[in-house]
């Protein structure tokens, strides 16, 4: 039969042994955590980014269109005023 003495050194590292890794799950867990509050941080600010986007995204096209327009109403203006003077000419 092992000596008390023995059996508690064996105990002792045991408990050493348990208590670390206790505190490797603990590290693990709390880095899992910051990692899931960064990506949880990251996804808020792609979402904020894009709401930025779009905005703009439909103003610009907005401002294209009605750049479009005109040009449009200026060019048959210049057409109707050519074919006027053609034919007040002749």
């Amino acid at each position: 039969m092992p000596a008390i003495h023995e059996l508690l050194d064996d105990n002792r590292q045991k408990i050493e042994a348990l208590v670390k890794e206790t505190e490797n799950f603990k590290r693990a867990r709390e880095l899992n955590q910051k990692a899931a509050d960064a990506l949880d941080a990251t996804c808020i600010a792609l979402q904020k980014t894009t709401k930025a986007i779009e905005p703009l995204t439909e103003n610009r096209v907005r401002q294209m269109t009605m750049i479009i327009l005109a040009m449009t109403g200026l060019n048959f203006l210049m057409f109707l005023t050519t074919v006027i003077i053609v034919f007040l000419r002749h």
